[in-house]
């Protein structure tokens, strides 16, 4: 029984494997001045070594959507982009499916990029959080940084958004720009790995054995000895 729950124990703290992950902030743009930054956030985490997940996130104010909605610049030349979701800034709005392409060679205000996700475009069908999985199954990742690749203007990812104007809330008015974030601010840094709850039950048991087996040891070390004459 000892030997199983030492075996679970192990087995527990290997399934703590490390992950990488970095968020990108999206700061600059090309909005009205009154539009302050951070606009939102890119956080990338690399699950394996061709395996990546992707989640935007937009600040308080503002949403993303239109074409060219979400446009990445990634090291990878041939990969499958699945897993899309995201959240409606307008509950009953759902960008429908059939809406949503991937393009390539996207031309905008930050350059070219090798990936564009298109949405459809008007305010009230943006989204306030957008996510999906990217697989590499041709190339390995060594990092969150080793996914992209800089585009001719030096810039890895950019997005589209739109602001609300706090000048005429009432009116429903709103201005439309590009934000982006620079590759430097990826610095594809190690986080420790979360465990799951299957994994703290079986470092549960196998820290259960270990007490036992140490109690076991301590019951026998106080047994007096027995001579033979």
């Amino acid at each position: 029984m000892l030997k199983k729950l030492l075996l679970a124990a192990a087995m527990g703290a290997a399934m703590i494997a490390p992950s990488f992950g970095a968020t990108l902030s999206l700061t600059q743009s090309n909005l009205p001045a009154q539009f302050l930054p951070p606009y939102g956030t890119l956080t990338v985490n690399l699950i394996d070594g061709d395996t990546a997940s992707f989640s935007y996130q937009a600040a308080t104010g503002y949403s993303f959507g239109g074409q060219g909605a979400f446009d990445l610049n990634f090291s990878a030349t041939n990969y499958l982009i699945s897993g899309i979701g995201w959240t409606p800034l307008i509950n009953g709005t759902n960008p429908p499916t059939s809406v949503l392409s991937i393009n390539s060679s996207n031309g905008g205000t930050w350059g070219d990029f090798n990936t564009s996700i298109n949405m459809f475009d008007g305010f009230t069908r943006s989204v306030t959080e957008f996510h999906f999985t990217l697989d590499n199954p041709t190339g390995q990742w060594n990092s969150v940084a080793s996914i992209f690749a800089l585009n001719s203007n030096n810039r890895v990812v950019s997005d589209h958004i739109f602001a609300f104007n706090p000048l005429n809330p009432d009116g429903g008015a709103f201005d439309t720009g590009y934000a982006t974030g620079q590759a430097g601010l990826i610095p594809g840094q190690q986080i420790a790995g979360v465990p799951e709850p299957a994994t703290w039950a079986m470092m549960g048991l196998g820290f259960l054995g270990l007490g036992l087996l140490s109690l076991r040891r301590k019951r026998r070390g106080d047994r007096p000895l027995v001579r033979l004459a």
